[in-house]
This record gives structure tokens, sequence and C-alpha cells, in this order.
């Protein structure tokens, strides 16, 4: 009998398997190949959106951002927004933010912030579309100089690509959420943010968003809080540990009659 000799590999038998595809993911722990090129995914910061993205694999994220609201007769500034984030497996992070607030109306005053705690949970992700979905839960809890309870925001992250240019992929984000309030401050809100990011160099990204806020309901004076925010920002990323970023936007509308200027500026360690 002649012996069946084979010219194939395991190697080669475990190449011509497809590779199994998850699109609705539980926690994982094994670790990706982070892509390389100008993240143009519209994302927070410098943008009030956020997107289903996780700072890598067992890996921190620290922004260090300053921003102000220039309304006229009174300016409020977060300086600086320390915003912690790390990254449990590839599709779940941890979330730790809190501001240093300086207000500047007739005297200037300056106070922690409310510090806020999140976990984002991506729980949906088709490669073959470029497609990823996440679920965002963050409680914004009370300090003792505070006048807001805490609140709990509920939003849902949508991204996908919807296009190439020469420097990479186009990018389209969707938010939708809904936040609890201190009635005795602020209404329950709904929320809605979609926002396009464009890479424009090797390591520059631009990208633009629009942002809608309405409570469900009026205070007993029939005020009702609603806004509309447009913002655009810049990403350089320096490298794979640090990159800046900045944005300025402006209120198309507002419940207190008021026009906002908003700008932003900060830098992101990857360490």
């Amino acid at each position: 009998m002649i012996p069946f000799v084979s010219n194939y590999t395991a190697d080669d038998v475990d190449a011509a398997v497809p590779e199994e595809k998850h699109v609705f993911r539980g926690v994982e722990f094994k670790c990706k190949r982070e892509e390389e090129g100008p993240d143009a995914t519209p994302q927070s910061p410098p943008l009030i959106i956020d997107d289903p993205g996780t700072p890598g694999c067992n890996r921190f994220e620290i922004n260090v951002t300053f921003d102000g609201d220039y309304t006229k007769g009174e300016k409020h500034f977060e300086a600086p927004l320390l915003d912690l984030n790390y990254g449990i497996g590839d599709n779940v992070q941890l979330k730790f933010e809190v501001p240093e607030l300086l207000d500047k109306a007739e005297t200037a005053h300056s106070l922690v912030g409310d510090p806020k705690l999140g976990i984002k949970y991506m729980f949906f992700q088709d490669e073959s579309r470029e497609m990823q979905a996440a679920f965002y839960p963050q409680i914004e809890t009370r300090t003792v100089k505070s006048e807001r309870g805490s609140e709990i925001t509920l939003p849902i992250l949508f991204t996908e690509e919807i296009g190439k240019v020469e420097r990479g992929p186009v990018v389209f984000n969707i938010n939708i959420g809904y936040k609890f309030g201190n009635h005795r401050v602020e209404r329950d809100r709904v929320a809605f943010a979609t926002a396009v990011g464009v890479p424009l160099t090797h390591s520059i990204a631009s990208m633009t968003e629009i942002v809608i806020n309405d409570a469900l309901n009026q205070f007993q004076d029939e005020r009702r809080e609603e806004t509309i925010i447009v913002n655009t920002g810049l990403r350089l990323d320096l490298s794979s540990l640090f990159a800046l970023y900045g944005s300025v936007g402006a209120s198309l509308l507002t419940s207190d009659k008021k026009q906002h200027q908003y700008a932003l500026a900060g830098i992101q360690i990857k360490p």
C-alpha cells in the first residue's frame, strides 16, 4: 500500500478554517492588535458625543481637559477636568472623572465639581460592516457644595464607517440617551447626538457634532430646559502614547435665551 502523504501543515488547516465572527459580545479578555493611523472616530473629548470604543486591552487612558462656556456676563470653566479610564479586556471600560469648576460672574470662585463614574460595555461589533454599539451607564454623584443630587445617564452609543478617503475611514456616530435629573434642579431629559469624523492627514482628524437635549416636562415657572449645540473638533495623534485635542462650538438654541460659545483643549495619555 502506498502511504498517503499530505503537503498541508497544521497552520495551513487553521488558515483554511474561517475565523469565527462574534457579533454580540460577552466580556472578552483576548487582546486585539490596535489599528494604526489617525483616529477619526467622533469621541469625547474633544466632543460631547462618545464612541463605543474602549482604551484598549488592559490599558489606561487619561484625559486632562480645560474647557469653558464663554457666555456674555458669566463665564464657566472646568480647569481642569480629569478623566481616568481603564480598559478591561477588549470591550469593557471603567471611567472616573472629576472637574475643578471656576465661575466668573460678579465674583470669581472655584470648587471641586461632581465626580462621575461609568462603565462602558461594547456589546455589538460587526467587523465586516465596521459597526460597533455600546451601553454606557454613568452616575454623577453629589459633592458637599453641590446644589444638585445624584444623576444617572443611560446612553446607547453607535458608530459605523460610512466611507473612506486617502488617509483613512470616514466615521459616523449616533448617541441616544436618557438622563434622570434631580427634580429640584433639573428635569429628566432625553439626549440625541450625531457626528461625523474625517482624517485630514496621517495624524490629524476633524470631527463635527450636533447635540440636542430636551427636558420631558416643565418647572413650576413653565420653564422647560432644552439646548441645541454644534461643535467642531480636531485631534492630533503624536504617538501611540500621546494625543492633543481641541474644539470650539456654539449654542443654536437654549432655554435661557442666551448665546453660548464653547472652547476646549487638552491632552490624552495612554501609558
